[in-house]
C-alpha cells in the first residue's frame, strides 16, 4: 500500500511517491471522489510498487504496462462470455457488436507491447530482469490463458448457431461476396464468422509484436542465428524454458477451424489441388 501524504480537509491522501521533494510531482490520489470510489481507483493504484520499493528505474513503467496487458485480456475474457450469451440466444447481431469490442480491446495490447520496444532498451532490461521473481514469465499470464480457454466455448456456440440455421461455413463464406444473395440471418452468421477472424487476427499480431520484443530483448532470432549456434544455448525464459515455447504460441490461432476454412476457399477458387501447391 502508498503510505499516507498529506491532507485535504478533513481526509487524508496517499501519494505513489512521498520521497518527492518538490510537492507539486507528488502524484496524490485516495480523495474520496465519486469518480475513484466508482471505479475502484484507490484499490488499482495501491497495487502499484511503492516508489522506495522500485527494483530498477524502468520497474514501475514494467510493471504497468503489464497491468494494463492483464486488464484489457479481463475486458476481453468480460466479453467473450457476452459474446457467448448472445449466441446461445440466437442474437448474432449483438454477437457482432462484442466481437467488435474484443477486437479493439485486444488492440490495446499490441499498443502496448509497442511503447515498451521503443522505450525499453536491451541493457535496462537486462539489468531489471536480474531482480525480478524467477517465475515472473509472461508464460504464466492469467489472461492469454483464460482467453484460449474462452475462446473454446464461443466456438462451440457458434457452430450450434450454424448447425441451428440449417447453413455451413461454406455458405457463410459465399454470403461475405459482393453480389450474395444469402438470407439475412445467414449474413449475420457470415459477420459474426468475419469477426471472429479479426479478432483471431488481433490476438496472433499481439502474439507475433510479443516474440519480436522477446528477441529484441533476449536475442534468439532463428534466422538470424549462425549456423554453428546450438539449439540448446538459445536464450530461456524467466521460468527456464527455450524462447522456442513462445514461438510456437506465437502461430496457435485460437479458432483454427476458421483458417483451415481459408485454405479451403483458396484452393477451390484457384482450382489448386494440395498436390499442386504442394509443388
Amino acid at each position: 500500500m502508498a503510505p499516507w501524504e498529506g491532507e485535504e480537509g478533513d481526509r487524508k491522501v496517499r501519494t505513489l511517491n512521498p520521497s518527492q521533494s518538490n510537492p507539486r510531482l507528488r502524484y496524490e490520489f485516495d480523495r474520496g471522489s465519486g469518480y475513484e470510489t466508482e471505479i475502484r481507483l484507490t484499490a488499482a493504484l495501491s497495487a502499484l510498487i511503492p516508489e522506495d520499493e522500485l527494483l530498477h528505474s524502468d520497474h514501475r513503467f514494467f510493471q504497468i504496462v503489464h497491468l494494463l496487458t492483464e486488464y484489457c485480456w479481463v475486458a476481453v475474457h468480460h466479453s467473450l462470455c457476452d459474446l457467448t450469451g448472445a449466441l446461445a440466444k440466437g442474437d448474432p447481431i449483438t454477437a457482432s457488436r462484442h466481437l467488435v469490442r474484443c477486437t479493439d480491446t485486444a488492440a490495446l495490447t499490441v499498443e502496448c507491447l509497442r511503447v515498451m520496444m521503443n522505450s525499453l532498451t536491451q541493457v535496462s532490461f537486462l539489468r531489471m530482469r536480474q531482480y525480478l521473481a524467477g517465475a515472473a514469465s509472461g508464460l504464466a499470464s492469467p489472461g492469454s490463458r483464460n482467453i484460449r480457454r474462452a475462446a473454446h466455448a464461443v466456438w462451440a456456440e457458434f457452430e450450434a448457431a450454424v448447425a441451428a440455421a440449417g447453413v455451413t461455413f461454406a455458405d457463410l463464406v459465399e454470403a461475405t461476396g459482393p453480389d450474395t444473395s444469402a438470407a439475412p440471418a445467414t449474413m449475420q452468421l457470415a459477420d459474426v464468422m468475419t469477426g471472429l477472424q479479426r479478432l483471431d487476427s488481433q490476438v496472433l499480431e499481439w502474439k507475433q509484436v510479443h516474440i519480436n520484443l522477446v528477441w529484441q530483448m533476449l536475442g534468439g532470432q532463428p534466422r538470424a542465428a549462425d549456423e554453428e549456434t546450438d539449439a540448446g544455448e538459445r536464450p530461456t525464459s524467466m521460468r527456464g524454458k527455450s524462447i522456442s515455447d513462445l514461438e510456437r504460441l506465437a502461430v496457435r490461432p485460437l479458432f483454427p477451424k476458421l483458417w483451415l476454412q481459408n485454405t479451403e476457399v483458396y484452393r477451390a477458387m484457384s482450382a489448386v489441388t494440395p498436390d499442386e501447391e504442394a509443388a
